[in-house]
């Protein structure tokens, strides 16, 4: 008992193979990377992403103004005087500044630990399925930095 196959139905599998390789995995492709930036996308809104993005930029533009003052200065004793950059203030206006850019400080790590929780998910996710684009939350960040130093008045640094 022979096997006979007849060689046109196995050309003709061939070329329905080929022809499927080329049109469906690409296309799989397509539909992949669409659904990735649609979950991306959710995400993003889902997680507040923006508004945390937004409060840590104003925070970091905050903290550039208190910066921008000078370095707080304190000398105690019997000749004691308080300044910020050169500025002489009381003791009052030292301990207000102190606070503020002791509540800033831990503001932004906290923002930055949260945002960075974000960043990160999004970024494995960018790198697993082989994304070469920038990942959209360091956009976002540096949209609202720029936004609001400009705002203030203030030279920003793009990193």
């Amino acid at each position: 008992m022979e096997l006979t196959v007849p060689v046109i139905q196995i050309a003709v599998v061939g070329i329905i193979t080929f022809g499927a390789a080329i049109i469906l995995k690409p296309l799989a492709m397509v539909v992949r990377d669409y659904l990735l930036w649609v979950t991306i996308a959710q995400y993003i809104k889902r997680s507040n992403f923006k508004t945390k993005a937004y409060h840590l930029a104003v925070a970091r533009a905050e903290w550039a103004e208190h910066k921008a003052q000078g370095p707080l200065f304190a000398q105690l004793g019997q000749n004691q005087h308080f300044k910020i950059g050169d500025k002489v203030i009381t003791f009052e206006q030292y301990n207000k500044e102190e606070a503020k850019r002791n509540r800033l400080r831990s503001e932004i790590n906290e923002l930055n630990r949260s945002v960075g929780v974000v960043e990160s998910i999004i970024s494995s996710l960018l790198r697993h399925f082989d994304q070469k684009d920038s990942s959209p939350a360091l956009e976002i960040i540096k949209y609202y930095e720029r936004r609001e130093f400009r705002r203030r008045g203030l030279e920003y640094d793009e990193k």
